[in-house]
């Protein structure tokens, strides 16, 4: 038997992941890159650092991406707005492979020395990984990409939905979870 806190709790969870799309993370290129496609001079310079530290290190590839993670939360119950919460966050993640095995490190500490010691972090745990190593990794060949970047597929931009929309949107999903037939909801 479900109960009307689980049942209320899932579909303000349903309600928020169709009012905010598939996905409330946008990862998206700081700077220029988000509206022109090219990489912004101060954010290439950043991700050259860290794969400078990383094959100084003793990587034997890498590759670093500099991301921005938005997130929109409208929080329900019943017929109240309980919370709106927003959160914006950039960062910088580095992948290498060390001797046929993969670490990883990230910052938000957006200068060079911080990149540059991420990045030795993900080698020192590429290192650390090889006791658990069964066989190297070996990669295919490929092209270098040194100007990629990429946006989310969306046709709508969540940000540009009115959060009083959002919310009317979960208050509606929630009138009409409370008169949902054979359900019988135990108060608590």
């Amino acid at each position: 038997m479900t109960d009307r806190r689980e049942f209320l709790k899932q579909g303000a969870l349903a309600a928020t992941g169709v009012a905010l799309g598939v996905s409330s993370l946008r990862p998206r290129l700081l700077g220029a890159a988000e509206h022109t496609g090219s990489v912004d001079p101060a954010a290439k310079e950043l991700m050259l650092a860290a794969l400078d530290a990383a094959t100084s290190a003793g990587a034997g590839y890498a590759d670093a991406r500099l991301g921005r993670y938005r997130q929109n939360f409208v929080f329900t119950r019943e017929q109240q707005i309980l919370n709106v919460v927003d959160t914006d966050s950039t960062g910088i993640g580095v992948r290498v492979l060390v001797d046929g095995t993969w670490g990883f490190a990230a910052t938000r500490l957006l200068t060079k020395d911080g990149v540059a010691m991420a990045a030795r972090e993900a080698v020192a745990i590429a290192k650390a990984n090889r006791i658990a190593r069964d066989r190297p990794v070996e990669l295919a060949p490929s092209p270098r990409v040194p100007d990629a970047t990429w946006k989310s597929p969306f046709t709508i931009d969540p940000f540009t939905i009115p959060v009083e929309q959002k919310a009317d949107l979960l208050l509606r999903a929630n009138a009409q979870a409370m008169k949902v037939p054979g359900v019988k909801f135990v108060s608590s």
